[in-house]
């Protein structure tokens, strides 16, 4: 058996505590849970820093453009204007509901799941790669169905906790 404990981070308040077989975890490259099941990550970061911006403009609608440039370590950053510079002009941009920095990491996990077999690791917080494209979330939902079907093989009695 597993027990979290559960919290709303915008309050710190409401703390909840969940009982299960097994608990996946999910929350990403920086994971609490792997840090507090002690599972290590082996890899690194690469030396490389990118700059993400999401926007919507109704007059960019009909162009597809994909654009780089390179900004040097800790520059302020106005997402507008770094959509300008890459896409060469400026259009009205309807909004930005998206900019963040991030740096590229490469790294595994030394296991998936803790030696009790009742912690499991799934997405970003097994695997950390490249995010372009679907930012790693295409495996992440990957890791999630295999895990959901090898649980459920496993509660309907096909097989061991090997297949974990």
């Amino acid at each position: 058996m597993v027990m979290a404990s559960l919290r709303r981070l915008s309050t710190q308040m409401n703390r909840h505590t969940v009982r299960s077989e097994y608990l996946i975890s999910c929350d990403g490259g920086s994971s609490r849970v792997r840090k507090r099941a002690g599972i290590k990550m082996i890899g690194e970061q690469m030396p490389a820093r990118f700059y993400l911006v999401h926007f919507r403009s109704q007059e960019l609608a009909e162009k597809l453009t994909f654009g780089l440039g390179k900004l040097p370590p800790g520059t302020k950053i106005d997402p507008r204007e770094v959509v300008y510079r890459i896409l060469d002009g400026k259009f009205k941009i309807d909004e930005v509901p998206v900019h963040s920095k991030w740096t590229l990491n490469f790294s595994i996990v030394e296991q998936y799941h803790t030696d009790s077999l009742r912690v499991l690791l799934a997405g970003d917080a097994a695997h950390r790669i490249a995010r372009h494209g679907g930012y790693g979330m295409n495996t992440g939902v990957m890791d999630a169905l295999d895990l959901g079907c090898r649980l459920a093989a496993l509660h309907k009695g096909y097989g061991k906790e090997f297949l974990l």
